[in-house]
């Protein structure tokens, strides 16, 4: 500890605060952190090993495995809202993990949440649905990752789509799109 703080302070200053567990913690604003003797670094830091702790304690709660969790927080889904916003062939393709598997996984996290889970779609379709997309002009790796993080999982779904919507999400201008679209 820095000269004039000590843990008992910091531990002492948080307890005073409300702050008794590590939900809590992972709840705490880093001002607040910063009134309790820790500087601006440190108190980001806390908070983040805060909200991975319960994070990982809250999705294990829900049945995920403890080695698929690892490859899912390796790839940045380390909360189940980052589950949620993220559609299942989103996950799957970042965390290297079955899609089956992964909508198993998730099933139960999106009704913790209160959120309907996508269609489901089997391994056979969806590795299909990569081949198809993968040959459309236009499309490589970098934007195949960003459609299924849209949903669209094969040709079908992104001739359907809304492209003013779908543009936004991607982040890619709608002439682009249309373009791709039109080269199907």
């Amino acid at each position: 500890p820095r000269r004039g703080r000590s843990h008992a302070k910091v531990t002492g200053a948080m307890i005073e605060g409300g702050i008794g567990d590590i939900a809590a913690l992972a709840d705490t604003k880093k001002q607040v952190l910063m009134k309790m003797f820790l500087s601006e670094q440190e108190a980001e830091s806390l908070i983040y090993q805060a909200k991975c702790i319960h994070n990982k304690a809250f999705l294990k709660s829900l049945g995920i495995p403890a080695v698929s969790l690892k490859k899912y927080m390796d790839a940045g889904f380390v909360s189940a809202d980052d589950f949620v916003n993220a559609h299942p062939a989103y996950l799957s393709e970042k965390a290297g993990i079955n899609i089956e598997t992964v909508y198993k996984h998730t099933a139960p996290v999106y009704e913790a949440r209160g959120v309907k889970q996508p269609a489901k779609i089997s391994k056979k379709a969806f590795e299909a649905g990569r081949e198809e997309l993968l040959k459309v002009k236009g499309i490589g790796e970098a934007m195949l990752e960003k459609l299924y993080f849209a949903g669209i999982t094969d040709i079908s779904a992104l001739k359907s789509a809304n492209t003013g919507e779908l543009s936004k999400t991607l982040g890619i201008s709608a002439d682009k799109l249309e373009k791709i679209i039109s080269e199907i």
